[in-house]
């Protein structure tokens, strides 16, 4: 006798079992290979030292052993008290399992081979019980070799996978077992063998559902119940059918299919693992799957097998600290009236140049969009809202962040033109846009579940990720997002399953009858949702406000401000600190921008020692005088260029107002230059000269040019930042070249990978051809952090 904890019933040999032991019917399994076979039922008696035990079993021919104990209601005995034991033991000696005998019937109860690799992996064991099936050990599988989850094309057959790879055959040496097993359960790791739920006829389903021990004492009815949770027949098929609070699809009830134990494994793989589930919590999952299958004790289920998901637990979050109190948002009934928006990325680069998401969510259905972006320029993020706006309308506002690609000049534009109200959320605080903020997360945590091994290809999994998040209900507002935009539940994965299985016919109706009774359940879930969205903001404030702290400042009292650090947009430190001078309410004060006595002496001092500077009249220097060589050339006097009438008067009030200030004087010099008028953005002019043919005569300095500038060619602009700095570099040298070649020269850069540039492995082509072209030169790269940099900043920055 063998106790297999992989094997769900219980085996015979066919030579074990008298002709009248066996009940006539038959039952399909599963072996160990993958072979499906059709075996018959028989009643036996198994004796042993815990007694006498009568058991329905499968008959096999060809069975190795003479009994292979599953996880039946008598293996899971012999499991917890025998076999726990001595896999304890083993772990405790770090030995191999080996084969305990009974003195009494002679019989062997054997550790398999997987199990001993179970033992091997200790530290990814991850529970001992399992609640529902009474198992004796469940423990996580042992890790496999990383699979690619994502090829280049995904397949329509491939979307009820967790991977593309095909299932070979396990390896007996490693964790799989020879031994045939009954109706395996579904996992993860490659070894064990998967029910495929879209093979099982509709025939197939009822034989299964009458054969299932764990539906055999429910009370099912012919007729469905009328008012009361109760099972039924439905062509054949066990159904259950359930109650709602809410209507669901016009219907007060939902009838759902009695999935078989067999079955149920591959329904929470489905449910939960899938790139078309999403890797959801417990909750979703469990909406998800509830709509369509039942089964007792369905929660703990699902519950158990989201705890121990590897894929979720690499990615759990990490705990909530300390918070402010929650200000909820006032609720939204009508949809896509009011949307959030914002920017995921930095992303790694995909293959088709994406690096950045633009999330949107409705505030009153929670439809989320995400759209990948190459670029986050403002042209590029308007493109994007505007093919979301031509499928859902147009909303009355938007909120977001401050971002400057989000609130800028094309922005404005776009959201005046579109007569859209654009709320701006407080610097450094993203709760203020938490739905989106939330969503982001969310996003995230899902792709990082299954694109793992292939990042470059995260954009393929979006619109899965998408139909998982909008299929399941949100807990604040009872309804999925598919059904708050469009009415109707849509059809997925367990809705194709279950019409495989029920053939339920729909009665034909009119586009009038559709379209009023659309409305009916929109409005419906309209009241519905607020009042849900109500009591959901009200818990989560509760369960929220108890780790938060309320702090209230009082006037006189110094407070510190999170201020941009100047000169770099990426750093912020506490400032001050400041005087609350007055409480406009209980989270907003007003701070005091005036100085101390002591600080505004200070200041005078400063403006008195350098009064000459810091004037308002501009005025000429009398520090140094800058000459113009000409040499031979004769003198050049152009003629003026005509000035617009309607700027002649501001053009004579600035020279009237130069030549107050002294900037200039009336000249009888044989040159002259004509004079160019440049409008400012505020009306104003600016007062400008062509010096054009004066600089083609005039004579330059007999040194080298200190500064050296250049454009970036288009091609050059799509080069990372890594190649643009090194490209400058090379430019740069090549330009001084005569200055520098064959002495040792020091190249500073605030780019610090550039340091490393002659030392890196495996550069790009571009990288190494720059690198060859430099080692003729005896350089030094050096780095100096930004802020230290700032003469080549001011450099860069002149006109």
């Amino acid at each position: 006798m063998i106790i297999d904890s992989g094997c769900s019933r219980t085996l015979v040999h066919e030579n074990l079992v008298s002709k009248n032991s066996f009940t006539g019917e038959n039952i399909t399994v599963i072996t160990a290979n993958g072979d499906r076979v059709e075996v018959p039922l028989a009643w036996v008696t198994i004796s042993s030292e815990q007694g006498i035990h009568r058991e329905l079993v499968e008959v096999m021919r060809n069975l190795p052993v003479d009994c292979l104990l599953g996880r039946s209601s008598y293996g899971k005995s012999l499991a917890k008290k025998n076999l726990l034991d001595h896999w304890e033991q083993a772990v405790d000696l770090n030995i191999e399992p080996t084969v305990v005998y009974s003195d009494k019937n002679k019989s062997a109860l054997v550790v398999t081979r997987r199990q001993a690799a179970l033992v091997k992996a200790q530290t990814r064991l991850d529970k001992l019980t399992d609640k529902q099936n009474e198992l004796a050990i469940k423990t996580l599988s042992p890790k496999e070799p990383a699979k690619d989850e994502l090829s280049e094309t995904i397949e329509l057959n491939n979307l009820f996978s967790e991977d593309n790879n095909v299932i070979t055959e396990p390896d007996p040496d490693k964790v799989c077992v020879k031994e045939p097993v009954a109706d395996i359960d579904s996992s993860e790791n490659g070894c064990q063998l998967e029910t495929n739920l879209l093979d099982r006829s509709h025939s197939q389903l009822i034989n299964d559902q009458k054969k299932d021990v764990t539906s055999h004492n429910l009370t099912i009815l012919n007729v469905p119940p009328e008012d009361t949770d109760g099972y039924f027949y439905l062509n054949g098929i066990t159904m259950h059918r359930k109650f709602t609070k809410y209507p669901h699809d016009g219907l007060p009830f939902i009838d759902r299919v009695v999935a078989p134990e067999a079955y149920r494994p591959e329904i929470l793989r489905v449910g939960h693992s899938i790139p078309l589930a999403g890797h959801m919590g417990q909750e979703k999952t469990y909406e998800r799957i509830s709509r369509h299958f039942s089964w007792p004790h369905l929660y703990a289920e699902v519950k158990d097998y989201c705890a121990m998901c590897p894929q979720c637990q690499l990615v759990a979050r990490k705990s909530i600290i300390s918070r402010a109190p929650l200000n909820p948002v006032p609720t939204v009934s009508e949809p896509f009236k009011k949307i959030a928006i914002d920017l995921i990325g930095e992303l790694p680069k995909t293959k088709t140049g994406y690096k950045y998401v633009l999330t949107l969510i409705d505030y009153a259905t929670r439809y989320p969009e995400a759209i990948p972006l190459k670029t986050t320029h403002s042209r590029v993020i308007a493109e994007a809202l505007i093919s979301v706006f031509s499928r859902v309308g147009l909303p009355n506002e938007i909120v977001s962040d401050q971002g400057s690609n989000l609130i800028g000049q094309l922005m404005r534009q776009l959201y005046e033109l579109l007569g859209i109200s654009h709320i701006k959320t407080s610097v450094y605080h993203p709760e203020a846009n938490g739905l989106v903020e939330r969503f982001n997360g969310t996003l995230k945590h899902m792709l990082k579940k299954f694109v793992a091994n292939q990042i470059d290809n995260w954009d393929k999994y979006l619109p899965y990720v998408l139909f998982a998040y909008r299929d399941v209900p949100c807990q604040s507002t009872g309804f999925s997002p598919f059904e708050l935009l469009y009415g109707r539940s849509v059809r997925g994965p367990f809705s194709l399953i279950k019409e495989t299985w029920v053939r339920k016919e729909s009665l034909p109706k009119d586009a009038i009858s559709y379209v009023l009774e659309a409305r009916r359940r929109l409005s419906q879930m309209q009241s519905i949702v607020h009042e849900n969205t109500k009591k959901s903001q009200a818990k989560q404030k509760k369960l929220y406000d108890q780790k938060s702290s309320h702090r209230k400042f009082q006037i006189g009292d110094k407070v510190l401000v999170l201020l941009p650090t100047p000169g770099s947009k990426l750093e912020s430190k506490w400032q001050g600190p400041y005087t609350v001078t007055n409480e406009e309410t209980w989270k907003d004060v007003e701070i005091s921008s005036e100085l101390s006595g002591a600080q505004t002496a200070k200041v005078r001092e400063l403006l008195k020692e350098f009064s000459d500077i810091f004037s308002n009249i501009p005025s000429r220097t009398n520090v140094a005088v800058h000459s113009i060589d000409t040499g031979q050339a004769s003198p050049i006097r152009s003629g003026p260029y005509r000035i617009p009438q309607s700027l002649v008067n501001a053009v004579n009030k600035e020279l009237d107002q130069m030549l107050e200030m002294g900037i200039v004087r009336p000249s009888t010099s044989p040159w002259a230059s004509p004079v160019v008028i440049d409008p400012k953005p505020d009306g104003n002019i600016r007062f400008c000269v062509d010096y054009r043919k004066l600089n083609r005569v005039t004579k330059m300095g007999a040194y080298p040019v200190v500064f050296a500038s250049r454009k970036l060619q288009p091609r050059e602009m799509k080069l990372s930042t890594t190649e643009k700095e090194c490209l400058a570099i090379v430019w740069a040298v090549e330009t001084f070249r005569y200055y520098l070649f064959g002495r040792k020269f020091i190249l500073q850069t605030d780019h610090n990978p550039l340091v490393w540039l002659n030392q890196v492995k495996n550069k790009n082509r571009k990288l190494l051809r720059w690198s060859l072209t430099l080692q003729e030169y005896d350089i030094e790269l050096e780095h100096k952090c930004g802020e230290k940099h700032v003469n080549v900043y001011a450099l860069s920055r002149m006109p």
